[in-house]
């Protein structure tokens, strides 16, 4: 009976996120529980297991409770004062907590669940990998990028043959081999073909801790020898000798130039802006530098660091106090690891792996990565010795709380289905115009949770369908979310409001899509357009000059303006 929360979880992790992943295709799922739905589910199950959790926190230190306090506080204290009064918003600052917290409660379960599970992984994954290889899709796997699918392959398959192993250690030799040689090659060409550096990184970090663990004596020496001397030459060639390298490996990585803004956004909020907040709070401090980099992207929903995410969501006091459970954890089964189990061990350097690629990637972000970093966390956050589980007074009254929160996240699961499902039909039928807005509709006011798909639906109605006063109805949706500044968001809107002759609106979205695009060139000819009709011929000379200015610094003709014109992608840096 004590396995069925974990067992639940587990299923939801695999198969309830995305009900429709075998496609391997983002586009063609609907989603059943969003990310954020799993610390809600998390949250339920703690609390149905009370008498658990005080036993768990009766056997930690006073500084790890005051840890998890923290924690705690700070995501209530976000979703209170940030005002996005949804679950989506609770459960976004709630998961650096909860979904940990729930691997601790449960993790004697977790321990024997964990290597089946990540087997699982290991071919559903697989099998979408081999699929989109042999149909000529981009290999993404479940995960939907190569590079989390790398890492979802280097830290599945080690369970898998843990898995083999222990079913085949009775048969020859002759036999055992083949069975593990084959998902191991596989693996091995799957991973490598992804060319993954950060997941590289994290292979070889985590090999590295693996065998500075199991060589003894001499071995261990030369080791460290060996990688020290390594780093030192390595650093010393590079800087003497291949500084152009250098300068150019900078100059093409956008992610030291999206690190320095995020660090300034943690400077001006050491507290933290909250997790539903932070791509709107990072509009502004977006650098020149950045938009002009050709890896420049619409969007910035993470810093492609785990630490600074962490820090710039909740704050650097929540960020010291994941760090605490994390880390004091890790080194305390690192001091005991001869004596720990195969399982144990394997969570403990897929972890590591998972940790290292996060400080070059978003791994606590996307599905399945963060849920499995989460649980991995939370087994290292457990004390070696709970306290004896005892009767607390009023033990019903939170368990009550966990069957409503349980019950609600099952509601808000079917709204989410039911949501998704019809922007799913809206963008694959949207030649049946009238079907296809009223689909768009009723999702709309179902839910905005699902900010992408409403954002989609109202870019299509607008450019395939022209309807722009639907698309203004859809993109009003979002206003009153932290999307209001998604992406081009600004520039949909004025183009809509412009088809309808609201010249007037059109120029101060055009405005703001300026503001949050300042190296774009077709939001200054937007509002070269819009002052044009409105007859403010004063005004658009300033408009002009700031327009020369973007053209000149991007080195676009006149003829490249042109081209622009007819195709807005080109806008892009690396259009």
């Amino acid at each position: 009976m004590m396995r069925l929360p974990v067992l639940l979880f587990l299923f939801a992790v695999l198969f309830l996120h995305r009900p429709a992943m075998l496609v391997g295709n983002y586009a063609d799922m609907t989603t059943l529980f969003p990310r954020w739905g799993f610390a809600l589910l998390a949250s339920g199950m703690i609390l149905l297991q009370w008498k658990r959790l005080i036993a768990l926190l009766n056997g930690m230190s006073r500084y790890s409770v005051a840890a998890l306090l923290i924690l705690l506080f700070s995501a209530l204290g976000h979703f209170f004062v940030n005002g996005y009064w949804t679950l989506e918003s609770l459960g976004l600052n709630l998961i650096f907590l909860t979904v940990p917290l729930f691997a601790a409660v449960n993790r004697g379960e977790l321990r024997r669940m964990i290597p089946p599970f990540m087997g699982c992984v290991w071919v559903l994954n697989t099998g979408v990998t081999l699929w989109q290889r042999f149909s000529g899709n981009a290999p993404g796997g479940i995960a939907g990028n190569w590079n989390w699918n790398a890492a979802l392959i280097l830290v599945s398959t080690p369970f898998l043959l843990l898995l083999i192993y222990r079913k085949l250690k009775e048969l020859p030799k002759k036999l055992r081999l083949p069975g593990m040689a084959v998902p191991l090659l596989l693996s091995i060409w799957l991973f490598a073909s992804a060319g993954s550096r950060a997941a590289v990184l994290g292979g070889l970090g985590a090999g590295y801790v693996f065998l500075l663990l199991h060589w003894q004596g001499w071995k261990r020496k030369v080791l460290l020898f060996a990688s020290l001397a390594a780093l030192l030459g390595g650093g010393a060639v590079l800087v003497l000798f291949l500084p152009e390298k250098i300068d150019l490996f900078l100059r093409s990585e956008i992610r030291p130039v999206i690190w320095e803004s995020t660090v300034a956004l943690i400077a001006d909020h050491p507290f933290g802006v909250g997790a539903e907040s932070f791509e709107d709070s990072y509009i502004p401090y977006k650098t020149a530098e950045y938009f002009l980099h050709r890896h420049m992207a619409w969007r910035t929903v993470h810093p492609h660091n785990e630490f600074l995410y962490i820090a710039a969501c909740l704050g650097i006091p929540a960020l010291l106090a994941w760090c605490f459970l994390t880390f004091r954890g890790m080194l305390l089964f690192f001091l005991r690891y001869r004596s720990a189990r195969a399982a144990d061990k394997l969570i403990f350097f897929a972890f590591l792996a998972l940790l290292i690629h996060g400080m070059l990637d978003l791994v606590f972000f996307a599905w399945p990565l963060d849920l499995i970093a989460f649980l991995f966390a939370g087994f290292f956050w457990a004390p070696l010795r709970p306290g004896a589980e005892k009767q607390p007074k009023f033990h019903r009254i939170p368990q009550v709380i966990g069957g409503i929160v349980l019950c609600g996240v099952l509601l808000s699961a079917g709204v989410n289905w039911y949501a998704t499902s019809l922007y799913e039909s809206a963008r694959k039928q949207y030649a049946s115009r009238k079907i296809v807005l009223l689909s768009d509709s009723a999702a709309a006011k179902l839910t905005t949770a699902f900010p992408e798909q409403l954002y989609l639906a109202a870019e299509s109605a607008l450019v395939f369908l022209n309807r722009a006063d639907h698309a203004l109805t859809l993109l009003d949706s979002l206003e009153k979310t932290p999307y209001r500044n998604m992406g081009r968001i600004h520039g949909l809107r004025a183009l809509a409001l412009g088809k309808l002759g609201r010249y007037g609106e059109a120029l101060r979205e055009y405005e703001r899509d300026s503001a949050c695009y300042p190296y774009l060139v077709l939001p200054y000819i937007g509002q070269l357009t819009c002052l044009t009709r409105l007859g403010r011929t004063a005004e658009i000379s300033a408009v002009e000059k700031r327009l020369a200015e973007v053209m000149k610094l991007r080195g676009i003709s006149r003829a490249r303006l042109m081209e622009i014109m007819r195709n807005p992608e080109l806008d892009k840096p690396n259009g």
